[in-house]
């Protein structure tokens, strides 16, 4: 009799806990992804993407292979790596103790507050693109080695004629504009024109005389050898970079 009320008594306890917490943490940020994962909100299936948020009635499908890196408002890490779909309760339960190498608590609770700022100025602006993005390659929020060879693809809606059109992230001057027949064209982006450690953006139009400001833009950054060396050996790193550049780009 008092093993079965000491039972109950625990499994009282747990429940509680977790409803307290779950109660408590209404979102998380994904601070990292690799691979294909999607986010399922309000009867709708979209890429999940850096910075997005994940609600407590959302739920994350998470491809073969493609894993995702969740944080709370408290610094703390959520990593998911196996094949299957996730609610939010799911997510929560995988929680990560294990410090990150390149990361703090304080820097993941400043990334956490940042990302929920720009979600609340989106949504009051309506500044959040709904549109069908057709850019393909490369991803959004690249590091790109100086002086290489770049190829920008992009998805065929029905449509034979696109216009590349690459620019300045910070001032908007357009560096190139391209006119195509095709749905990818191969860029030197030569050393004289894109500077190191400088941020650039592009897009592809269907329309030569669309409106700029209601395009979604993919962006990337110019970076040497070494550092682009260091983005493909060290998974932590190459999560802060993107989040940082990420920030970069918002501001």
């Amino acid at each position: 009799m008092e093993y079965k009320k000491h039972l109950c008594l625990v499994l009282f306890t747990t429940f509680f806990l977790c409803s307290a917490f779950l109660s408590a943490q209404e979102s998380l940020v994904c601070f990292y992804k690799k691979g294909e994962i999607s986010k399922r909100s309000k009867n709708q299936e979209n890429n999940f993407k850096i910075g997005q948020l994940l609600y407590v009635k959302d739920s994350i499908l998470v491809a073969d292979k493609a894993e995702v890196t969740l944080i709370d408002n408290l610094g703390n890490t959520y990593k998911i790596a196996n094949k299957r779909n996730y609610s939010f309760a799911d997510a929560v339960s995988l929680k990560n103790n294990a410090k990150t190498e390149s990361t703090s608590k304080k820097y993941l609770k400043y990334v956490y507050a940042q990302f929920m700022n720009i979600e609340e100025k989106e949504t009051v602006s309506g500044g959040v693109y709904r549109g069908k993005e057709l850019m393909y390659l490369p991803d959004n929020y690249a590091f790109i080695n100086q002086n290489s060879f770049v190829d920008f693809k992009w998805k065929n809606p029905g449509i034979k004629t696109f216009f590349l059109i690459i620019r300045d992230q910070k001032n908007k001057k357009i560096i190139s504009k391209y006119k195509l027949n095709s749905t990818s064209l191969g860029v030197q982006l030569n050393n004289k024109i894109y500077k190191k450690n400088s941020l650039y953006e592009w897009t592809i139009l269907t329309d030569e005389f669309a409106d700029l400001k209601k395009l979604p833009f993919y962006a990337f950054k110019i970076v040497s050898d070494k550092e682009h060396k260091k983005l493909e050996n060290n998974a932590d790193y190459n999560a802060k970079k993107v989040v940082d550049f990420i920030l970069k780009t918002k501001e």
